[in-house]
């Protein structure tokens, strides 16, 4: 039988650039796959307003009454696809920062067999970083330099939230999903960390990383607390402070 795949998109208060990700995304759907989007609290109609087209096109939606966060969102999008008998699921930002049309290439090495784990990378030949902004860009190389240490994963792009993964890894890498303190951005570099410390097969594809021009809101990353809630699983588990 083929493996069942879902593709999970996280949306919080996009505006327009939801709207725009949304068209992407309706343009580029695979019918033998399924998707869903988590609407992580949305105060400003991101949702509510194309959600006539969203179930039109059998995209199912998941709505948090509040804002829960990052890692929160993605909890339910798994919980979601475990409960569905899933066997893939991707995840991506429904900000317009991550192109939908990449998905074939994201899902294939899951797909064929030949990866457990995939991150999107917009450094490796044939990705593309656009109108990253300089603290921003700084800020990946760091983190991702701090990755390669601790899990001995040549990564080129830690902070590139275009992943997808079966969904079996949970148990093989001993993953504690259940844990609260992964609500926020901690998640994905926590289950990062889990992957490559249990040797599954992890790689990396090329993708697109779009921010837009003159957008002071290009990222809902803090300065400070939002860099460390990623650094934090790393430090963390290596230090056995987590499990």
């Amino acid at each position: 039988m083929p493996l069942r795949v879902l593709n999970a998109a996280i949306v919080y208060n996009e505006g327009d650039k939801f709207a725009a990700f949304l068209d992407r995304l309706l343009s580029t759907l695979n019918h033998e796959w399924s998707y869903l989007i988590v609407d992580d609290g949305s105060t400003d109609g991101s949702i509510v307003n194309h959600l006539s087209r969203i179930t039109a096109a059998g995209i199912s939606v998941i709505r948090h009454h509040t804002n829960l966060g990052v890692g929160a969102s993605i909890r339910t999008a798994i919980g979601y696809a475990k409960q569905n008998a899933y066997d893939i699921i991707s995840i991506m930002a429904g900000s317009g920062r991550m192109d939908p049309a990449e998905l074939p290439r994201l899902l294939q090495p899951v797909i064929a067999g030949t990866a457990d784990y995939v991150q999107g990378s917009r450094y490796l030949p044939g990705g593309r970083s656009i109108n990253v902004p300089l603290y921003r860009y700084l800020g990946i190389k760091v983190l991702t330099q701090v990755s390669r240490i601790v899990t001995g994963f040549p990564c080129t792009d830690i902070t590139c939230g275009f992943r997808c993964y079966r969904l079996d890894i949970l148990d093989r890498a001993g993953i504690d999903l259940a844990n609260e303190k992964l609500n926020g951005y901690e998640l994905e570099y926590y289950l990062h960390y889990k992957v490559a410390k249990a040797r599954l097969i992890l790689v990396e594809v090329p993708v697109t990383m779009r921010y837009p021009i003159g957008d002071k809101h290009y990222s809902k990353v803090a300065p400070f607390t939002g860099w460390w809630a990623m650094l934090k699983p790393f430090l963390y588990l290596t230090a056995r402070v987590w499990k």
